[in-house]
């Protein structure tokens, strides 16, 4: 190659322009977090229909005090691990516990195990479409019979805001005394960036009580998502119920955390 045809200017602009595209090939390699990826109870209720990337392993830990009927409180925790066995397919796998006073919780250390598939991503009339199925094992103290839920989410977006309704059946394995043998949630959500690196989120809940002949509960959740590093994500939501009997929480608050492995 003959560098004496070449102008000073020209190899500037040319080494310019290579160090761009190596910034921009190792920055594109690197993992990130996606910090509006919802997932339940994390701390809101409601959940996108996106699953994590093909092969990205998530951590993810929550604790959070909710105030009961009958003055009860409970605090409770979980860890979730979740990972993209397959293109479109996420695998999740989360032990909870909770302590309850006065009371006993009756799935403290549980074991959920869930599998997502999302069908599509959202076109111009079509919101994004998932389908959830979650085991419930009775890995706790005192705990009986294995639960199924059957979960379909959509998402839809609405200018830089996200819409997102999820309708869940649950079939209960072993209920006890007068627990329903199955019973349904719906949510209706909604999130709106902040910036860059925040996520403002709502969400309305109506579900069934657990115990049969009860009212419906509904709750309305609010909360922030914020991007502190490229891999790392915290989470911060409160929740007031504004209806039901004893099973309605009359305030909850939460804080959890979210880091790619």
């Amino acid at each position: 190659m003959n560098t004496k045809n070449i102008s000073k200017p020209s190899l500037c602009l040319f080494l310019i322009a290579l160090t761009n595209f190596c910034i921009h090939l190792l920055s594109s390699a690197l993992p990130a977090l996606d910090h509006r990826n919802l997932d339940s109870d994390l701390p809101l209720t409601v959940e996108d229909a996106y699953p994590v990337k093909f092969r990205e392993a998530v951590i993810q830990g929550m604790i959070f005090y909710r105030r009961l009927e009958g003055e009860i409180n409970e605090e409770a925790g979980f860890l979730e691990l979740e990972y993209g066995i397959a293109r479109d397919f996420q695998l999740a796998v989360e032990p909870h516990f909770s302590v309850l006073s006065p009371g006993e919780s009756e799935d403290n250390g549980n074991i959920d195990v869930s599998l997502l598939y999302n069908f599509n991503t959202e076109a111009m009339h079509t919101p994004a479409f998932s389908l959830k199925g979650e085991v419930e094992l009775p890995t706790g103290e005192n705990a009986e019979g294995v639960d199924f839920e059957i979960k379909g989410i959509i998402t839809k977006s609405i200018g830089f805001s996200r819409l997102h309704g999820n309708f869940s059946y649950r079939f209960v394995g072993s209920p006890q005394n007068d627990e329903r043998d199955n019973r349904w949630k719906a949510v209706a959500g909604w999130d709106h960036p902040l910036g860059l690196h925040s996520l403002l989120m709502f969400d309305v809940v109506v579900r069934q009580s657990r115990n049969s002949g009860s009212e419906l509960l509904t709750t309305v959740e609010g909360g922030l998502r914020r991007q502190i590093t490229p891999l790392t994500v915290i989470t911060f939501g409160i929740g007031v119920g504004i209806s039901g009997d004893e099973e309605r929480s009359l305030f909850s608050a939460g804080f959890g955390i979210s880091r790619a492995l």
